[in-house]
């Protein structure tokens, strides 16, 4: 799937169709760490089909995949928590970031923004995931969201 949907030609049907392949594989064998990783490939799927979208002037299709994958983030973050994975967790927190802005009120994304900030904000996430928080930033470096000003303070400590 990860090849179809981030190398060209890409195709995101077909990438889609392999994801689901992989979940349903995941699924029968109960790997849950396997179900969450493959709901996020499905969610960064949905949103660079998206932003294709809108590149297209199709707005409500765009709009309608973005839900698409929100939802499967959620359903990523529901398995990441109840396998207690923070490593699963924080990329389901990152993708419900990208996904819900423009979607979801802003107080939702404040939440799910804050969580993001708490989980990342240990030594351990830091050092392995600080890359995500430099990403998260970089696209929501003129939102007005406490979270946003939150995770610029703490990723300026990371790095002194």
């Amino acid at each position: 799937g990860r090849l179809y949907s981030n190398w060209p030609p890409i195709d995101f049907h077909a990438a889609r169709e392999m994801f689901n392949r992989d979940l349903e594989i995941c699924k029968a064998i109960g790997d849950l760490a396997g179900q969450t990783q493959v709901h996020s490939h499905l969610g960064e799927c949905g949103l660079a089909e998206a932003d294709l979208l809108i590149q297209t002037g199709a707005a409500s299709q765009a709009l309608e995949m973005r839900r698409c994958a929100a939802d499967h983030y959620e359903t990523a973050l529901e398995i990441a928590r109840g396998i207690s994975s923070s490593r699963h967790e924080i990329f389901s927190l990152a993708g419900l970031i990208r996904s819900t802005a423009g979607v979801a009120s802003e107080s939702t994304i404040e939440v799910i923004g804050s969580k993001f900030v708490k989980l990342l904000d240990t030594e351990d996430n830091r050092n392995r995931f600080g890359f995500l928080a430099q990403q998260i930033l970089g696209e929501f470096d003129s939102a007005d969201y406490e979270w946003v000003r939150e995770l610029e303070i703490v990723s300026d400590q990371w790095s002194v």
